[in-house]
């Protein structure tokens, strides 16, 4: 789903997980060569899933699961005024992965495990 940028946010409890020195590497690797096919976060929605349209993003907010640094180096460059000059972003919504759950356990899982699920 293409969800706009405004409507994805970190997971308080993961914030700590951050590190500035790699949103910067993240930032500087996308301006140099931007590939969007690396850059899929994985989402699920911040409300229960149940009943979820995916048809209707605009409306509904998003906790990233997968690729913080990436979401996080995104809003950065959306606040330098950069972000809608990337390929695919220049409506400011980013492709994402999105699965039906809800349970912070979950995510927690799926953001340590990173890509090995």
């Amino acid at each position: 789903a293409n969800i706009p940028l405004d409507n994805l946010t970190i997971p308080a409890d993961l914030e700590g997980n951050i590190n500035k020195y790699r949103v910067e590497t993240v930032k500087n690797s996308i301006m140099k060569s931007y590939d969007p096919s690396i850059c899929i976060p994985v989402v699920c929605p911040e409300e229960s899933p149940s009943g979820l349209d995916l048809k209707n993003v605009n409306e509904k907010k998003f906790v990233v699961v997968q690729k913080i640094h990436t979401v996080t180096a995104f809003k950065e460059l959306d606040q330098m005024g950069h972000f809608t000059t990337l390929i695919s972003h220049r409506n400011r919504t980013v492709p994402c992965y999105v699965v039906n759950i809800s349970s912070a356990g979950l995510i927690h899982y799926g953001n340590q495990r990173a890509n090995n699920i």
